[in-house]
C-alpha cells in the first residue's frame, strides 16, 4: 500500500477488484429484493466490491469538484456516503 498526500487529500493506493456501476446497481437491486441477513452474508464479497466502487467514484467526484470549488474541502468519502 502506498500513501501520498495532495493538498487536503490523502491517497491510499492498493489493488482491489471493483465492480462496474451496472454491477453495483444490480447488487443493490438484488439486495432490495432479498433484504435478509442470510442472503447478505452469502453475498458479502459482492457488498464489499460494490462499496469500494462507490467509494472510488465518490473520491473522484470530491477531487473533481474541489478543483473548481475549494469551499467544499476537506471532505472524505465517509463525509459524503452512508
Amino acid at each position: 500500500m502506498k500513501i501520498t498526500r495532495k493538498g487536503f487529500f490523502v491517497y491510499l493506493q492498493y489493488t482491489i477488484r471493483s465492480f462496474t456501476m451496472k454491477q453495483v446497481m444490480d447488487f443493490l437491486r438484488e439486495l432490495s429484493l432479498n433484504n435478509e441477513k442470510p442472503w447478505f452474508e452469502a453475498h458479502k464479497q459482492e457488498s464489499l466490491l460494490a462499496k469500494a466502487t462507490v467509494s472510488s467514484l465518490t473520491l473522484k467526484l470530491i477531487e473533481g469538484i474541489h478543483e473548481f470549488d475549494d469551499t467544499i474541502g476537506p471532505l472524505t468519502v465517509s463525509d459524503c456516503t452512508y
